[in-house]
């Protein structure tokens, strides 16, 4: 009798009632009204445990998985313990599929096949497996096109690992598949095939099935078709297992196999075997190799217990060790293998012997014994008086099932009840008459709001770094404002209105002359005021628009947060009451807005002031540049540090006095004024004239005109240098047409094209510029002086024509001053970024880590929580009126548990 039988049967009786719990659970409660989709689905899992414990009780199944490399003799051990010839035996691999021994009434075996998707599934496994990308299947691959591929990757030496890894092995299964594609579509599908008796498991029609063993060459190479491949599961029922009735034997393919789809199956059949018998060959190689015991540490069975907890060694083939004492040597090397040096199994569980002398002293024989001959191996086991080793591991492995076996399924059920009673307890403790009470649904929804303040506070924080990203790489404000730059500071024919206003303004004297001092200082006046109001407007609106933007994008993530719906009536209500609490906050943390109004002045009244309400070529100029020296020099150097995009063979400037001074000489003098504002450059026509007088030169052997020169270019380079052609000394002015003419009465002038005799000029040009004399040894007063005693002579301002020319001017210069200067000085992406994003912290801050902000901020939840949760309040009322529902259903689940004795 079984030793455990009472605990078992008393166990058995818990787990069942327990099944009928859980069936009057959900019975009880079938709407989920108690019982919601998390609980019932934990429920399940509970139920699963229970049912797959009791299963294991009731039917004392014993699984027991034979496991070990090809070739060990795992199929002649389990031909042993069951005394009987059903696994076939070969020297050569022939387990394909797991193979499942369990006790009958009558001999009987069971084929199963794969469908046509699982099979077509596990060959794509297997293309995986060798690297093969292309979209294929078993139907659509060809064996001459996977040849084909297998060929290169054989003659790709970067692939030489994984066709060392696959050849032969992998390789050779879709090769056999391929070649045998007629023989496995009809099975594919097929309904189970049964075969009955000893003499069919033995007959070819079935054992092809296991083995694919077709025959045998000339040479005594077996013969294999691709039958086993279409096969999924093999069940075997005898009536000779005796007393191992509740063993289910599982002959599993070899851990070395080349298949992966056969370690993976290995693989689940460990964790799901009871016990597991490790087959090793310990009469040639008692030692045990790396891919046992990877297998036998990393798993863990349905249990979690490691799988050395119930693993067996069986050294088999102790036979084949040559003599006794090498025979006594290998036992012991393999026992301190698989006790000391890797735990595998414990020193009881280690066993040698032979299986196939336990057959053959039986007098049971395979078909394969027969061909080849007996080995004798029981008489030389007899000789050295050793044991053959079967039924020693007959009596470990009831022993283990009787004690072990039964601790492990005890302390599972104990587990499982204990689990599914706690849990069941919690459960109804949720729902106590007094809490059904209490409860607050409207309250659970405002917790509820409260805990998603940390997701806020993440999502903050990642909009913040996007904008400030966007903003920094983008420039948008300073790219504004740049394109704005005509419209902030307009030509006069813009503003003739106001000319016309001005004038009316001032008196005209008894001569009738028109009072050109008076108009040009009021209009000037008049400008200063509107040029300086439309930047810092225009520097606002586009800041603004960018703030308003940020805000909007922070209320919706606050409200979407919260789980606001984005169809709510109450949409545009919680925005505003959304940006009235940020601005709660911000006040609290005195936080701003992005107001830089100051920040534009700062560097803007200056240029505007000197070239603006001070007239060109007048002492008031070089005073105002004077008062306004620090500003401007700082302008300077911000102006100086820029590369003209314009000019293509520009090179880089870097910060330096001489460049420094350009600012200086635009403002006061307006030297290198663009021409498309101050008209034709006053370079380009001495320029063009030095050409015309070297015509014949020029043009020599080329039909053109000097006029195809690009007398235009070279003359803004030369005012760009500050070289002003007409006030050159004489001798300086023939330095450079001596410069010229050395290009053009070369000799090889006459053999250049147009184009080439351009670049030649280019060249001298740039090298003219580079190599003018520098002003360094005066100092920066005497320079000013110089400039505004050049503008005198520059332009004087006699009539209103040349009064609004030299305006134009100056707002011309304003603009490229703003532009390459004072855009760059302000930084309005710096400081916008500064701003908002302090302001975007002082709202996380205040939700997250003050006290008084959380306080603020569930007030607003409470005041909002209906608005925000609209359809969830819909349905609270509903909920309320289900209370006393509830509390039946618990009531009557309460009772049953009770019943239950759980």
């Amino acid at each position: 009798m079984e030793v455990n039988a009472e605990a078992r049967e008393q166990f058995v009786q818990k787990l069942e009632k327990t099944s009928e719990l859980f069936r009057l659970l959900f019975e009880k409660d079938p709407s989920g009204m108690i019982i919601g989709f998390e609980e019932r689905e934990q429920l399940k899992t509970l139920q699963r445990r229970n049912e797959a414990v009791l299963k294991k009780l009731k039917s004392k199944e014993f699984s027991v998985a034979v496991v070990g490399l090809e070739k060990a003799g795992k199929s002649t051990l389990g031909n042993a313990l069951i005394s009987s010839i059903v696994l076939p035996e070969y020297t050569e691999r022939c387990t394909y599929t797991t193979t499942e021994i369990r006790a009958g009434d009558e001999d009987e075996a069971k084929i199963f096949f794969y469908s046509r998707e699982e099979f077509n599934d596990n060959f794509k496994k297997l293309l995986n497996a060798i690297g093969y990308k292309v979209a294929a299947d078993f139907e659509s691959l060809t064996l001459e096109t996977f040849n084909r591929y297998w060929s290169a990757v054989e003659n790709d030496e970067s692939n030489r690992g994984l066709y060392e890894l696959h050849n032969g092995t992998t390789v050779e299964d879709i090769r056999t598949i391929l070649e045998n594609k007629n023989d496995l579509r009809p099975l594919l599908s097929h309904a189970p095939m049964e075969f009955k008796g000893q003499d069919e498991w033995s007959g070819e029609a079935f054992q092809i099935f296991i083995t694919g063993f077709k025959g045998k060459r000339a040479d005594g190479s077996v013969i294999r078709g691709a039958q086993p491949y279409a096969v999924k599961k093999v069940i075997i029922h005898s009536t000779t297992l005796g007393e191992m009735d509740s063993t289910v034997l599982y002959d599993v393919p070899g851990f070395n196999s080349p298949t992966e789809l056969h370690k993976k199956q290995t693989e689940d059949m460990l964790a799901a075997a009871d016990a597991i018998i490790l087959v090793t060959n310990v009469g040639t190689n008692p030692n045990l190799v790396g891919t046992q015991l990877d297998m036998l540490r990393k798993v863990r069975d349905e249990d979690g217990i490691r799988l050395n907890e119930k693993s067996f060694v069986f050294g088999n083939q102790l036979d084949r060790s040559g003599t006794r004492e090498r025979a006594e040597g290998n036992k012991a090397a393999l026992i301190n293998d698989a006790v000391n040096k890797h735990q595998v199994a414990t020193q009881p569980r280690v066993v040698v012997g032979s299986a196939k002398a336990y057959l053959e002293r039986n007098g049971l024989f395979s078909k394969d014994d027969r061909e080849r001959g007996l080995t004798g191996a029981d008489k030389i086991l007899d000789e050295w008086q050793m044991d053959y080793g079967i039924d020693i591991l007959h009596d470990k492995m009831k022993e283990y099932y009787d004690t072990d076996r039964f601790a492990v399924l005890k302390a599972r059920a104990e587990r499982t009840l204990a689990d599914i009673s706690k849990y069941l307890r919690d459960l109804l403790d949720k729902y106590t008459p007094e809490k059904l009470e209490q409860i607050n649904y409207g309250m659970k929804v405002v917790l509820n709001l409260n805990n998603r303040v940390d997701d806020f506070v993440k999502e903050a924080n990642i909009l913040s770094r996007r904008y400030q990203n966007e903003i920094f790489r983008e420039r948008p404000f300073s790219k504004s404002l740049v394109g704005e730059i005509e419209t902030i500071y307009p030509h006069s024919d813009e503003f003739e209105q106001l000319i016309i206003d001005v004038e009316n303004e001032c008196v005209i004297d008894t001569d009738g002359n028109y009072p050109l001092s008076n108009v040009n200082m009021k209009l000037r006046e008049a400008l200063y005021l509107r040029f300086l109001r439309n930047l810092v407007e225009t520097a606002a609106s586009i800041t603004g628009d960018k703030q308003k933007e940020i805000r909007q994008a922070l209320v919706e993530l606050f409200l979407r947060t919260l789980g606001m719906d984005s169809n709510s009536p109450f949409r545009a209500e919680l925005e505003q009451s959304a940006n009235d609490l940020f601005d709660e906050f911000l006040r609290k943390s005195k936080g701003s807005d992005c107001i830089f109004n100051s920040l534009v002045e700062r560097f803007a009244v200056s240029p505007l002031e000197t070239l603006i309400t001070a007239p060109f070529a007048e002492q008031q100029r070089l005073t105002k540049v004077r008062l306004s020296l620090p500003e401007l020099f700082s302008l300077a150097v911000y102006y100086s540090m820029r590369t003209d995009s314009s000019e293509e063979n520009a090179p880089k400037v870097e910060d330096n006095p001489v460049e420094r001074m350009k600012l200086f000489a635009k403002i006061l003098a307006h030297e290198g004024l663009d021409t498309a504002a101050a008209g034709v450059d006053a370079n380009e026509e001495p320029l063009r004239n030095i050409f015309v007088e070297n015509r014949e030169a020029v043009c020599g052997g080329l039909n053109i005109d000097v006029n195809a020169l690009p007398c235009d270019r070279w003359a803004k380079m030369l005012t760009n240098g500050g070289v002003v052609l007409k006030d050159l000394p004489t001798r300086s002015l023939n330095d450079f047409v001596n410069r010229i003419e050395d290009v053009i009465y070369k000799s090889s002038w006459r053999d250049a094209n147009l184009q080439q005799r351009i670049e030649r000029l280019d060249q001298a040009f740039v090298k003219y510029i580079g190599a003018r004399p520098r002003q360094t040894g005066s100092d920066l007063g005497t320079q000013l002086d110089e400039l505004y005693e050049k503008s005198r002579k520059l332009r004087a301002v006699t009539c209103k024509e040349e009064m609004i020319s030299t305006l134009d001017a100056d707002i011309e210069i304003l603009r490229d001053v703003t532009v390459n200067a004072v855009v760059k000085a302000i930084g309005l992406e710096r400081a916008f970024i500064s701003v908002v994003i302090k302001n975007i912290n002082l709202i996380r801050d205040g939700l997250s880590k003050s006290r008084e902000g959380r306080e603020i901020f569930n007030d607003w939840i409470e005041r909002n929580v209906r608005k925000i949760k609209d359809s969830e309040f819909a349905h609270i009322d509903q909920e309320n009126m289900n209370i006393q529902t509830r509390k039946m259903i618990v009531a009557s689940i309460r009772q049953v548990a009770d019943s239950m004795e759980v």
